[in-house]
C-alpha cells in the first residue's frame, strides 16, 4: 500500500491540480507542461480582475510611473519615443494605462493548484463531475518551476487596489493571490507567469496520477498509453468511495 499512501500525501513537497478528460489534458501529460490560463479564464468573475486597480490621476505620481515602466524598455528607439511621449505629458500616460491596463494583466497566466487530493468539490467542479483526473506533482523535483508558489489569501470583502511604482510588486500580489472567503474549501496554491500558455515542466516532478469515480474507460486507456510509452514513471490510481464516510481513496493501478 505505499505507494497509495504516496498520492494521498498532501504534505510538503507534494501539491495536486484537477484536470478534466479532455485531449488538453492528454497533452500536457505527454508533453510535460502545465497550462497557464489568463485571468479571463478562471471560473470567478472577481479572481485578479484588473478593475480592482486604481491608477492614481495626480502627476507627481503618473509621472513616477512613467519612469519607472521607461526604465523597463529594451529597446532604445522605443524607449525615447515613450519618455518624449509621456514624460512630458502625465495626462496622456494616465489615459494610455487607463485604457491598456486590461490587456496587460490579460498576458499574465496563472496556474491553480490545491493541497488536497480527496477533495470532492474539487473533483466535481474542475475535473468534470469526477469525470477527470487529479494530477500529483512533487515540488522538490522542478524547484525552478515551482519557485514563486503561494498559498491565496482569503479575504472577507474585496478592496480597490492602489497602483504606484512603489508598490508595483504588491499591487500584484493582491490582485492574484487574493480571493473571497467563499472559495476557502479550495485550499488554492498558485503560480503566475508574465506570459500565459504552456510552460514547460520536469517530467519526473508529475508523480502520480488518479482517475476519478466516473472517468470513462475510453480517456483511461488514452492516458495509460501515454504514460506506457512516454512517462512511465508516473503511477496511475483509482479513486474509491470510501465504505464509511462521505471521502475517497486510492489504490494503484498495476
Amino acid at each position: 500500500m505505499e505507494e497509495t499512501v504516496e498520492f494521498a500525501n498532501n504534505k510538503k513537497p507534494y501539491v495536486f491540480r484537477y484536470r478534466q478528460n479532455n485531449d488538453h489534458t492528454l497533452s500536457e501529460i505527454s508533453e510535460s507542461y502545465v497550462y497557464y490560463p489568463t485571468n479571463e479564464k478562471l471560473n470567478d468573475p472577481f479572481d485578479a480582475n484588473h478593475e480592482l486597480i486604481n491608477i492614481p490621476n495626480d502627476n507627481a505620481e503618473i509621472l513616477k510611473l512613467a519612469e519607472t515602466l521607461a526604465a523597463k524598455f529594451d529597446n532604445s528607439i522605443a524607449k525615447q519615443y515613450f519618455e518624449n511621449v509621456y514624460l512630458n505629458d502625465p495626462k496622456s500616460l494616465y489615459k494610455f494605462i487607463s485604457e491598456n491596463i486590461k490587456e496587460f494583466f490579460s498576458n499574465f497566466g496563472v496556474a491553480c493548484f490545491t493541497i488536497s487530493p480527496v477533495n470532492i468539490m474539487l473533483w466535481a467542479t474542475y475535473a468534470n463531475n469526477h469525470q477527470g483526473i487529479c494530477i500529483q506533482y512533487n515540488t522538490d523535483l522542478d524547484r525552478n518551476f515551482f519557485e514563486d508558489i503561494r498559498l491565496m489569501e482569503y479575504v472577507d470583502k474585496f478592496q480597490r487596489i492602489d497602483y504606484s511604482p512603489e508598490n508595483e510588486h504588491e499591487s500584484m500580489m493582491n490582485l492574484f493571490f487574493k480571493k473571497l472567503e467563499v472559495w476557502r474549501y479550495e485550499y488554492e496554491l498558485r503560480l503566475i507567469k508574465e506570459q500565459y500558455g504552456k510552460h514547460n515542466i520536469n517530467p519526473n516532478a508529475i508523480r502520480g496520477i488518479a482517475f476519478g469515480l466516473r472517468t470513462e474507460e475510453k480517456f483511461k486507456t488514452k492516458l495509460i498509453e501515454i504514460v506506457q510509452t512516454k512517462q512511465n514513471h508516473i503511477k496511475l490510481y483509482e479513486a474509491n468511495i470510501l465504505e464509511d464516510s462521505y471521502g475517497l481513496s486510492f489504490t494503484q493501478i498495476n
